[in-house]
């Protein structure tokens, strides 16, 4: 509502809805409407397939005060503006014959005077949706509700410019199905809450709650709330006050503060599940490798000149993958502890990057795998002597996969690409999913999913591509050797069928270790 023309520069604003609606590109559209129920009320179109507007859908309005509101069903109304108490209020009757006020909303512009070093955010009784966001008072600071998460900038979200200050984390745990929406409240008990709402009938979820501050306070009749950045302490708080935003007391704040989820559900027990056969299989590998490299050190320390080339590419595939499962070993431990909605994690970002940097390093595994194949085939197929192999080519292939996995794993620490990715520190972006969001500024982990393809996928890729051809190229030399000598001694050849079934089966079941093993992080890479 403007005093004078809203395109001069001489208008001033003297009242506005706090819910300042943005066009972040998510489609998302809004009416204001008065309604002839007489309600003034504005709509935020929900996220289903087909735009709705409806009760589902409101995101603010001017209510009836409750002893009018059966009275007003069939009445006529009128919208107006209140000089003295500075509100926008609702009569019943026309302009001309005001009746008695059914409802009020106070200018809802908080003062220009600050208070101290805090910076308004919203008012208790407050709710907003997907592409609304609210500007502090004084300007400066805006808090958006966005795919479900609440995010507190300095500046507008979408310029590169902008810092973010708090977000809630995984609050939105529904992955982004379409026939759930969302919406942001912070209700008249002090509580703020990310509700979700599943709409496609019939609702079995109803109504949930999300993320929520835990900081319910009933503080009488006359108690307002409201949700404000103090700028001294860096910290987002909910205050209690009177009326006039005088005696407040700070009920909640942000330091120190982890949400664990109210229902969690599947997801709690979706968690534990993952997490103990995470660390059951990584012991697994990790004894196993040792026990690999506690052979070969036996052998070598009786006799090394027995220690061949197959022997040291197997003590370096060890080694790391006993590095590797080490740090898998500690699973969502190494998280940061004030990551949301994550069981277990009590970790910082130090320890976080820390597992990456040695779970990168286990990529050079499958760099191992395939020099061994590439190993075995210069013997059977290329016949080269060990001795050859040992001098001309072997330490291209440790520069190659020791090389790679200790370059890329540093490259991971110098980029800040190891992040969480909910269920081990890995490249990973942060925010989640800020790329995908188009406006959400990612604070680490930049091009995180293309590093993902750099780091794992295309390795992975071409390990397999090897390690098959490899195979297949031996299977096939050694069944072109059995034919030849078929043709020349007969069926009585001392190499039959049932050995020729037996190579091939062996290779079959090394390319099936393969991919049991890196199947799961490819999956990982290429989403």
């Amino acid at each position: 509502l403007y005093q004078g023309d809203p395109s001069s520069s001489e208008s001033t604003i003297v009242w506005k809805t706090r819910q300042a609606y943005v066009d972040d590109g998510s489609g998302i559209s809004s009416l204001a409407f008065f309604q002839d129920d007489c309600r003034f009320v504005v709509y935020s179109e929900t996220i289903v397939n087909l735009p709705r507007w409806g009760e589902d859908s409101l995101f603010w309005e001017i209510p009836h005060h409750a002893f009018y509101r059966d009275s007003v069903k069939d009445s006529d109304c009128f919208l107006a503006w209140n000089i003295s108490s500075e509100s926008l209020v609702i009569h019943e009757g026309n302009i001309d014959s005001p009746g008695k006020e059914i409802g009020s909303r106070k200018n809802e512009i908080i003062n220009n005077t600050s208070v101290d070093d805090i910076m308004f955010l919203i008012p208790g009784g407050t709710f907003f949706r997907q592409g609304f966001m609210v500007e502090s008072k004084p300007p400066g600071l805006f808090l958006w509700h966005n795919k479900g998460e609440v995010y507190l900038y300095r500046g507008m979200p979408y310029n590169p410019n902008s810092d973010l200050l708090w977000k809630t984390e995984y609050a939105y745990t529904y992955n982004g199905d379409p026939s759930i929406f969302t919406l942001t409240s912070l209700i008249n008990d002090g509580n703020f809450v990310i509700f979700g709402r599943d709409q496609t009938p019939p609702s079995g979820l109803g109504r949930k709650t999300l993320w929520s501050s835990a900081s319910s306070h009933h503080c009488g009749f006359d108690c307002f709330y409201f949700l404000a950045w103090v700028e001294s302490e860096k910290k987002l708080a909910i205050f209690s006050c009177n009326e006039g935003f005088e005696s407040r007391e700070e009920i909640w704040s942000s330091h120190n503060f982890r949400w664990e989820p109210m229902n969690p559900g599947v997801k709690r027990w979706g968690q534990i599940t993952v997490s103990v056969l995470t660390r059951f299989t990584s012991a697994c590998s990790m004894i196993c490798s040792g026990l690999i490299i506690g052979i070969i050190l036996s052998r070598w320390l009786k006799n090394r000149k027995t220690f061949s080339t197959r022997d040291r590419l197997l003590f370096g595939m060890s080694s790391l993958d006993f590095l590797a499962s080490t740090a898998n070993i500690f699973d969502v431990a190494a998280i940061p502890a004030d990551t949301y909605g994550i069981m277990g994690a009590m970790g910082t970002q130090a320890t976080c990057t820390a597992q990456g940097f040695f779970i990168q390093l286990g990529f050079g595994v499958p760099l191992y795998n395939c020099v061994l194949c590439l190993f075995t085939l210069c013997v059977v197929r290329l016949r080269w002597s060990d001795a050859f192999i040992a001098t001309r080519i072997e330490p291209f292939m440790h520069i190659t996969a020791l090389g790679y996995s200790l370059v890329s794993a540093t490259l991971g620490v110098v980029l800040d690409l190891y992040n969480s990715n909910g269920s081990f520190c890995w490249v990973a972006m942060y925010p989640h999913d800020c790329a995908f969001e188009g406006h959400v500024k990612c604070l680490r982990g930049n091009n995180a999913v293309f590093y993902q393809w750099i780091f794992a996928g295309f390795i992975l890729i071409f390990s397999f591509t090897v390690i098959v051809a490899s195979m297949s190229i031996i299977y096939l030399y050694i069944r072109n050797n059995i034919k030849k000598m078929r043709e020349r001694y007969g069926e009585s050849s001392v190499i039959n069928s049932r050995q020729l079934q037996e190579v091939g089966k062996q290779a079959f079941l090394y390319v099936s270790a393969f991919m049991i093993t890196f199947i799961w992080p490819m999956l990982v890479a290429i989403e």
